[in-house]
């Protein structure tokens, strides 16, 4: 079941570093892990951050959280609190805006490992479908490494990213 994160779900943001660990270990500028995970769940759920609950989703089974996903449309995205974070912090470490005008962005999606291959992605991927209709929004896109793993749903590569290696931008019409 897809439902949206709740504050007390802290075990999603474990999970969701899982597919944001070379950012968080590189925005929190912290290699303990358990340290950096403190730090990242300062900003789960935190307001004007893409890490706001209503951009978070979780995948329960069981009771148990399996697995996260963030996503958001260009409307709802903001980052001023990680610009606060890195100017209180005096990093050097830059922002890069992935969500273009008029996207719904699929920012983030993680599933522990023992539950990959089990539909879990394709699940999601439909849930955001439904809400980025719902809010009018025509096109879903990501950033990824794997784009074969992304064309079976339907997205097809616009561009590779200039400011991430070896990515590519994809696109879905919905």
């Amino acid at each position: 079941m897809i439902r949206p994160a709740r504050m007390n779900d802290y075990k999603a943001c474990e999970i969701l570093d899982l597919a944001m660990s070379e950012f968080s270990e590189n925005f929190f500028n912290e290699r303990n892990y358990h340290k950096k995970i403190e730090k990242f769940y300062e900003f789960f759920g935190k307001e004007n951050t893409r890490f706001c609950l209503e951009n978070l989703f979780v995948y329960e089974k069981d009771n148990k959280i399996i697995a996260i996903c963030c996503a958001y449309g260009d409307k709802e995205y903001n980052d001023d609190a990680l610009k606060e974070f890195l100017k209180q912090n005096n990093s050097n470490y830059e922002i890069i805006k992935e969500c273009d005008t008029n996207e719904f962005y699929l920012d983030s999606i993680a599933v522990l490992p023992e539950y990959r291959g089990r539909g879990i992605l394709k699940e999601f991927i439909n849930y955001l479908e439904n809400i980025a209709k719902n809010k009018n929004y025509k096109v879903i896109s990501l950033i990824t490494k794997t784009p074969k793993v992304y064309e079976k749903y339907g997205f097809f590569i616009i561009k590779e990213c200039e400011d991430f290696k070896t990515y590519f931008k994809m696109l879905k019409e919905i």
